[in-house]
């Protein structure tokens, strides 16, 4: 699992195991994530095979938790997800990525 948080300004890692080229395109994602907007915390993918048991890959967002963002706030999240995303289409990933909200 890797990390980007605000607090770390990096990425971390855990024991690295030999990487295939799928792994080493998702580092080269991480090391070019877009700067974090204020409410979000972090960032974790996760891969692995969505329900119907396809290829798969989530990003999971850690955002403050707020029962009524506003729409400007909406936006922004979007955007960075979508930026996230054009990263993973560019680095030629064949998995769907799908967005998780976590809040604290």
């Amino acid at each position: 699992m890797v990390v980007h948080t605000k607090a770390a300004s990096r990425i971390t890692r855990q024991p690295a195991a030999p990487q295939t080229a799928e792994e080493a395109a998702l580092r080269d994602i991480e090391r070019n994530l877009p700067a974090l907007p204020r409410s979000v915390h972090g960032v974790t993918f996760r891969l692995g095979e969505n329900w119907q048991g396809e290829p798969a890959m989530w990003i999971v967002v850690q955002a403050d938790d707020d029962l009524k963002p506003s729409k400007k706030k909406l936006e922004t999240l979007q955007a960075f997800t979508d930026e996230i995303r054009q990263l993973i289409f560019a680095s030629g990933i064949t998995r769907w990525p799908y967005v998780d909200i976590e809040t604290k």
